[in-house]
């Protein structure tokens, strides 16, 4: 009896131990404190990917998914009276931009059969009535074509395509991006070494207050940053199903790597992550730091605030609050002295979303609206979108962009597509590869649009 009760308290608190626990994992924050450093670092990414899994698209509310058709007219109206007044010959491109996409509209057409793995995209613009631009790109019977018109005559066949092989009746294109995300998440904490993380004890303040926290760092430059790139890369080549995703994207991907040459920062820039983190392993605050030279570009974020915080050289520029709910999401914007500058704000509905942002800083005014709204809804058969873009760029004495841009999409679940490809040759008879071709074509449409 007696040994039973020198058990008992131990058997107690082994008992709250795990209760605690439990409550713990339950609330996450154990698994937060036992986290290696590459999966903290990532947390956010993480997370945004489970939020993505859960969105609705937008077939849940329209009932038509990977079977359908899109076609889409879009009108631009821009005015700028800051170049269309003016009389200097470096403005007069711009002018004739202006002039010749005020009379430029575009159709576009995305028609895609799941059923049938057949996938049909084009492209046409028309200046009055003059066309200026047609480029296709058809999938059928596993094979790959495209038309570009002013320079190849006829469809060219460019070889197999693995676009339908990874999705069907289980898989969709939401499941294979997030499967792609996933795997990128998972080579990056795989490539990222824990040597590579500094962990220190730095006090600082969390709204206000000061925290002893734990803070992680991590560092990179250009030649660090494009081979985590290249081993990203590397990682997606060698999964079989990363792997086919990709290549129904794009039929070049195995031979995609960053060259050692490209630059993403300069020799005087570094790239520092911090992250601090409580006793219980709990983030308190991410920062992102761009060095350029004896400059600092630092924005910093605070979880439990919702407050982003841009910083110059030490100097709070601006302040940014965050109010996330269910349906609506805004970011109010102020500067170093609490003064509120603009707001962000977005909507969403099962038929309609809608953005505005409103800033006004150093005299000028940038006035953006979005809406994207769903109407003459046939459930699983077809409806009508529309979607207008307003952009007004401005000062008290100055007009200098006003742009207007208008979708119209008729959306149905008629997936019909008749091309004829039976004169197709073959992209290998070609001197030019598909990107240069496309290249070409849009250059010369650039030279037409700013043409007098």
């Amino acid at each position: 009896m007696a040994s039973s009760k020198k058990k008992k308290p131990n058997r107690i608190l082994f008992n709250l131990a795990v209760v605690i626990s439990f409550a713990m994992i339950g609330s996450g924050i154990l698994l937060s404190f036992i986290a290696t450093p590459q999966e903290s670092m990532l947390y956010i990414f993480d997370t945004a990917i489970e939020k993505l899994k859960t969105t609705p698209t937008k077939d849940t509310y329209t009932g038509i998914g990977e079977n359908i058709s899109i076609k889409s007219n879009i009108n631009l109206e821009i005015e700028s009276q800051k170049y269309q007044e003016s009389l200097l010959p470096e403005d007069q491109t711009i002018k004739n931009l202006i002039t010749n996409l005020n009379q430029t509209t575009s159709n576009l057409q995305f028609i895609h059969d799941k059923d049938n793995k057949k996938m049909l995209v084009t492209v046409e613009s028309k200046k009055a009535e003059s066309k200026i631009l047609n480029l296709k790109l058809l999938i059928e019977n596993s094979t790959e074509y495209f038309f570009i018109d002013g320079q190849v005559g006829n469809y060219v066949n460019n070889g197999n395509s693995t676009y339908f092989e990874n999705i069907n009746s289980e898989t969709t294109s939401k499941d294979n991006i997030i499967y792609i995300l996933e795997q990128v998440s998972k080579s990056l904490k795989k490539n990222i070494s824990n040597e590579e993380f500094r962990t220190t004890k730095e006090q600082i303040d969390i709204n206000g207050k000061p925290k002893k926290l734990n803070k992680t760092t991590i560092e990179f430059d250009n030649t660090k940053l494009i081979e985590l790139f290249n081993k990203v890369l590397e990682d997606l080549k060698k999964d079989e199903r990363s792997k086919n995703i990709l290549i129904g994207y794009d039929n070049d991907f195995m031979k995609t790597k960053i060259s050692k040459s490209k630059i993403y920062l300069q020799k005087d820039e570094k790239l520092s992550i911090y992250m601090y983190k409580n006793f219980l392993g709990k983030a308190e605050k991410y920062e992102l730091i761009k060095r350029e030279g004896e400059n600092e570009y630092r924005y910093t974020y605070e979880p439990s605030t919702n407050l982003i915080y841009i910083v110059e050289n030490n100097i709070v520029k601006k302040k940014l609050q965050l109010t996330i709910e269910k349906d609506k999401t805004e970011i109010i914007i102020y500067d170093a002295s609490s003064t509120e500058l603009g707001k962000l704000t977005y909507t969403t509905t099962n038929d309609k979303k809608t953005l505005t942002y409103l800033i006004k800083e150093n005299n000028e005014v940038t006035d953006l609206s979005f809406e994207s709204k769903i109407t003459d809804l046939k459930k699983k058969q077809s409806y009508t979108e529309t979607i207008d873009l307003n952009l007004r760029y401005y000062t008290e004495t100055e007009n200098i962009l006003n742009l207007k841009v208008n979708l119209n999409n008729q959306v149905s679940s008629d997936t019909k597509i008749e091309e004829d490809t039976s004169n197709a040759i073959f992209a290998s008879t070609l001197e030019d590869e598909k990107e240069v071709l496309i290249d070409k074509r849009i250059n010369e449409t650039y030279e037409i649009l700013k043409g007098e």
